[in-house]
């Protein structure tokens, strides 16, 4: 079961434009850090609602464990890069992350049987919020990476 949040970005035809000027190694480098800088803020909001439901008398920290990730695995192929916010180490019992073993954020978030769910992750997205970051910072990257390779500047 996967109850992760998804979205595509589409449209903006003046990005696509300025991207069809760049080499494909510039728009991963730009596209990567644009997405790295849009989900910041998501993280950030992850990491302030775990510390309300983390124990503070234990060695292991949720917050700690909150982290962004970016894949360009598929990119060469497929030109697709993905974000995500998550807690390091997953959900399974034994894989440390680099504050402790965090396997029961699960529980806190989404609850059990026999507790309420009191969520972290999901209150921090903010769909609006990720899709103007996003497009913003990828304004500024093309900006920066055009302006670093006057060759690709816009006539």
């Amino acid at each position: 079961m996967d109850d992760g949040v998804k979205f595509r970005f589409e449209g903006a035809e003046e990005l696509k434009e300025l991207l069809k000027d760049l080499s494909t190694d510039m728009v991963r480098r730009s596209t990567s850090r644009a997405v790295r800088k849009s989900l910041s803020e998501t993280r950030d909001k992850a990491k302030a609602n775990a510390q309300q439901v983390d124990n503070p008398h234990t060695k292991e920290s949720i917050a700690g464990n909150v982290a962004t990730r970016v894949s360009t695995k598929k990119f060469k192929y497929q030109g697709e890069i993905k974000g995500s916010v998550g807690v390091r180490g997953g959900a399974k019992k034994g894989k440390e992350g680099k504050y402790g073993d965090t396997w029961y954020w699960r529980l806190l978030e989404f609850g059990t049987s026999r507790i309420r769910a009191r969520p972290m992750l999901r209150p921090a997205f903010n769909h609006n919020q990720v899709t103007d970051a996003f497009s913003e910072s990828m304004r500024q990257e093309i900006a920066k990476e055009i302006a670093k390779h006057p060759k690709h500047k816009r006539r």
